[in-house]
């Protein structure tokens, strides 16, 4: 189950964008048809299960005799991160298992930066909580680790990892500020988040790929065997694109004309100056997507079932170039 909540915020008819994406693992149909499988990629060596979750279904991390690297066992979002962001912040809730498991590496964010061939670049920035050495590690290509103090989790409580990043102009314009956090939810998952571990902020010191070059940022989740941490459940993910007059250049800038803007029909045209084939996304003021497609060109777009109100349409282009149109829908 995916949700997705956008607040707008408009002044002198610009605006910036906060975008929520969840994914709970509830949706389970089969073990070839769920959150997992149909939200995420990659190899990993875990499955989602039906129940064993906060809410109802989660990932079940498989039991290993020699347990592969987290950085071989990961499963990456199908969501791209948009380019020209100011923050990402991601966490996933785990369960911490039993007392004689074997305490093997346990849960990781991975956020990652790739390029227009599909390769990885050359930045990326971890959070990981490690049961064998009870910490919590932060890390990236371009600063090293930095690690918390040793501490001990209860044993059948569930807790959250999150990491944070932010563009950065101090010391220095190219530089990313990134941070990690661990929560305690309780036996159940259901107890306010209590922070519990803050790795202290750590600089991603040079040019960062993240916020300043035409690369897509992916997220990856990882876990490995029933060690330490056994279960994984509720993997979310925000993100703060900045004023679009300010946060693409004036040459990637590209306009979506709506006609008309007030629709009293069933139907939308889009013309676009984008060359490429674009994904968009139609969502009401309350963070529900409402209708989602893509078209290169000009479009015509059904919108019979919507009701009348506000909506909020959200471009993305293959490069990840965002721009957000208002609408409403009277009729």
């Amino acid at each position: 189950m995916v949700r997705f909540l956008f607040t707008t915020l408009f002044a002198l008819a610009t605006y910036s964008s906060f975008a929520q994406s969840t994914v709970d693992f509830d949706t389970y149909a089969s073990e070839t048809d769920n959150d997992l499988t149909n939200r995420f990629h990659g190899s990993y060596d875990f499955h989602q299960a039906a129940d064993g979750g906060v809410t109802g279904g989660c990932i079940i991390l498989n039991e290993a005799t020699s347990p592969p690297s987290m950085s071989e066992n990961l499963a990456v979002y199908n969501d791209s991160v948009p380019i020209r962001m100011t923050k990402l912040k991601a966490s996933v809730d785990f369960r911490y298992g039993s007392p004689g498991d074997r305490d093997y590496d346990g849960v990781k964010i991975v956020v990652s930066a790739i390029k227009g061939d599909g390769t990885e670049a050359h930045d990326w920035i971890s959070v990981s909580y490690n049961p064998y050495e009870k910490e919590v590690m932060v890390a990236s290509e371009g600063s090293g680790s930095i690690a918390s103090n040793p501490f001990n989790l209860f044993y059948g409580d569930w807790y959250r990892l999150e990491l944070e990043i932010e563009k950065d102009t101090m010391p220095a314009p190219d530089t990313v500020k990134y941070i990690g956090k661990l929560y305690s939810l309780g036996y159940d998952g259901s107890v306010p988040p209590v922070l519990w571990v803050t790795v202290p902020s750590n600089i991603f010191w040079g040019m960062s790929d993240f916020f300043d070059k035409d690369y897509r940022v992916v997220v990856g989740i990882s876990g490995n065997t029933t060690g330490g941490v056994s279960r994984i459940d509720n993997f979310n993910l925000e993100t703060t694109v900045p004023d679009e007059t300010t946060s693409l250049r004036d040459e990637e800038k590209k306009d979506f004309i709506l006609m008309p803007n007030y629709c009293s029909g069933n139907t939308l045209q889009i013309a676009s100056q984008s060359e490429s084939t674009v994904e968009y996304f139609i969502y009401s003021l309350d963070g529900r997507q409402s209708s989602n497609g893509s078209f290169s060109g000009n479009t015509n777009v059904d919108v019979s079932k919507l009701a009348n109100g506000n909506y909020l349409i959200r471009f993305v282009d293959r490069k990840g170039i965002v721009s957000m149109k208002r609408l409403t829908i009277g009729r």
